[in-house]
């Protein structure tokens, strides 16, 4: 039990003042300084219930350590993030150059096909133009000589 910040001397003294026989006042006392002691806190208890506890000073070097390893790993993550994007930027830059070959390949070779396709319809086309004329004549001649006959 810790000391009792009550004089129990002074307390039982009171009381047989006003009447309440000597041995019931420190009785009394007594009676009154065991319960309060037990529910009484001294410097002592609190000193002990505190010295776990963090301090501003504890909680402000915490801070310091915190915010310089925060600090680290941001700048850890950006030299990290900033060389991905360079590395993704130069894969796109040229994913980018490799397709837009590849497209001006197939526009290329789109205008060669269709000069081949005009080329070929051209000859075509005179190549029936030229049987066309072939059945006008030949059907005038059958005709002309049908024409004789009758």
């Amino acid at each position: 039990m810790s000391p009792v910040a009550f004089d129990t001397l002074a307390f039982a003294r009171r009381l047989a003042e006003s009447g309440v026989p000597q041995a019931q006042a420190e009785a009394h006392a007594e009676a009154l300084a065991a319960a309060v002691s037990e529910q009484l806190v001294t410097r002592e208890d609190l000193r002990r219930a505190l010295e776990p506890l963090a301090t501003k000073d504890d909680l402000r070097a915490l801070d310091e350590r915190l915010t310089g390893r925060i600090d680290a790993l941001d700048e850890r993550l950006t030299g990290k993030t900033d060389a991905l994007d360079a590395q993704l930027t130069g894969k796109i830059d040229d994913l980018d150059a490799r397709l837009t070959g590849k497209i001006e390949d197939l526009g290329r070779r789109m205008g060669d096909l269709e000069r081949r396709i005009d080329v070929g319809l051209h000859a075509l086309e005179t190549r029936l133009t030229i049987r066309f004329g072939t059945i006008v004549v030949a059907a005038l001649g059958v005709m002309s000589a049908l024409n004789r006959l009758l």
